[in-house]
């Protein structure tokens, strides 16, 4: 008789995130980051967070890789012939190619790139979440990078123009945070990246880490300062990011979180300037 194929767990985060689906608004999302920095509410999405990555903890797959075969990655756009940052493709194209990246007056944040497009839970087999969606067709992470000092890793959202906002990423980021936080997760990026990271591990063959094992980026690019509701959504997301980041139950593993701005320069250079970072330090 055939093994039924495990279940993903489906973490609080992930259903978190499922919201947007049915509520996808900018004035629903400002509404969403001013209630979530309310108050306690910053702690209730910690615990939703703590909550996350205990929960998968149930889930372990260190062979596999985290980037799909099928469908398959789009291919990149010759950088040499990008004459600007038209979409998240193109920043990327511009992105490898350069290697690494400085930010303007802040080099703790500088980074190098690392991959594209992963997909934290990837599981073959037709392996399913426990709301049986398919695990080969849920959401890609933009960016895997690592910091370029001390090489942590590093998980990055980009949203180019009116690609969504800073506070759907952060959500985003959140989510893909407590799927890669756990020991055999970070195992799992030793296995198929060797030599690209550092970062403490579990003690004793032990589920937590000794100290934060990553930092969370939003890479926002020609986002409309003009907007209202935008602007509005922006310093929503930087007040929660910095509540959220001194929270026992996030900088246990996470130990900032930043928002870029990405430009393209006339001398066709990349340019990343911080609009916010925090860490518990």
């Amino acid at each position: 008789m055939a093994t039924a194929t495990p279940k993903i767990p489906l973490t609080e985060l992930r259903h978190l995130y499922g919201f947007f689906d049915l509520f996808s608004s900018l004035e629903c999302h400002r509404a969403m980051v001013e209630e979530a920095r309310r108050d306690r509410n910053p702690g209730i999405l910690a615990d939703f967070f703590q909550k996350s990555v205990e929960r998968f903890r149930e889930y372990s797959n260190v062979a596999e890789p985290f980037y799909p075969d099928r469908p398959p990655r789009k291919e990149l756009p010759d950088p040499a012939g990008t004459d600007g940052i038209g979409g998240t493709l193109s920043l990327t194209a511009l992105l490898k190619a350069a290697g690494t990246a400085e930010v303007t007056g802040s080099p703790e944040l500088d980074f190098t790139y690392i991959d594209r497009e992963l997909v934290p839970a990837r599981t073959t087999g037709n392996a399913t979440f426990e709301n049986d969606e398919r695990s080969i067709r849920v959401r890609r992470l933009d960016w895997l990078l690592a910091n370029s000092r001390d090489k942590l890793p590093i998980i990055a959202e980009v949203k180019v123009g009116n690609d969504k906002n800073p506070f759907y990423a952060l959500v985003q980021l959140l989510m893909y945070a407590a799927e890669l936080a756990t020991a055999s997760q970070l195992a799992r990026l030793q296995q198929h990246y060797p030599d690209r990271f550092a970062f403490p591990l579990p003690k004793d063959g032990g589920a937590v880490s000794t100290g934060p094992v990553m930092d969370l980026y939003i890479v926002l690019s020609n986002y409309n300062p003009r907007s209202g509701v935008r602007q509005e959504i922006l310093e929503g997301t930087s007040q929660l990011a910095q509540q959220l980041v001194v929270k026992k139950g996030v900088s246990a593993y996470v130990r900032r979180i930043a928002c870029l701005d990405a430009a393209f320069t006339e001398d066709r250079r990349l340019q990343f300037t911080k609009l916010f970072s925090y860490s518990d330090t």
